[in-house]
């Protein structure tokens, strides 16, 4: 694995970017069972909250590969999801699938070998393995623009609105306290790799204007 962060927690709009889904997508396939968040709060009056994790992301590019590139029918994709599950609790992203003529097989973990979803035939079919594609495109993400560095952001969802470095879900209040006990700016970067020195000497220069008014 790159020594590079990669992200662990996502939002829809990252998930978006990343399969090629919608976010009105992954909503209506939450509300029918087709793939579920790992964490989801859908309440009336109140804006939903879907996050989904690494594996999550992996799942459903493999779903929208399936969806897209082999033309595989969502009620089909329930129903292959049904009997994967019987196999693993994340069947989309912990079994390497296989297509061959429209039909789903995978890799059995009992026998290594690939079979039919449906008609438990053994058959051998080019993987699909999307794995290697989130892991890329989530450190992709976890990059930040030369615009982002030295600024502060908030989001309605990121880190319950707080202040963070912009790109980041570092907290401004997280960095303060480590400087109000007295760490050096290179160890503050060395508890956040994500951060910049920019970033760090932007707080420092606010604090000390704040001291001077």
């Amino acid at each position: 694995m790159s020594s590079e962060t990669v992200i662990s927690a996502f939002s829809a709009e990252h998930v978006a970017r990343i399969t090629g889904l919608t976010p009105r997508q992954l909503a209506y396939w939450d509300s029918v069972g087709l793939f579920k968040p790992s964490l989801s709060r859908v309440s009336k009056g109140e804006k939903s909250l879907r996050v989904y994790s690494f594996h999550d992301v992996v799942g459903l590019r493999v779903i929208s590969v399936l969806r897209k590139e082999h033309n595989i029918s969502t009620q089909k994709l329930r129903k292959i999801g049904h009997e994967l599950s019987t196999y693993t609790e994340t069947p989309w992203s912990s079994l390497k699938l296989m297509v061959c003529k429209g039909e789903v097989s995978f890799i059995d973990p009992a026998t290594g070998r690939g079979r039919g979803v449906f008609s438990g035939q053994y058959i051998l079919v080019p993987i699909i393995d999307q794995i290697q594609h989130v892991r890329r495109a989530a450190i992709d993400l976890s990059r930040r623009s030369v615009e982002q560095i030295g600024l502060v952001e908030r989001h309605r969802n990121i880190v319950h609105n707080a202040h963070v470095f912009a790109g980041t879900r570092v907290t401004v209040r997280a960095v303060e306290r480590f400087l109000a006990a007295g760490y050096s700016p290179a160890a503050i970067l060395n508890e956040y790799p994500s951060l910049q020195k920019e970033d760090i000497e932007a707080i420092q220069r606010e604090k000390s204007k704040q001291a001077a008014a």
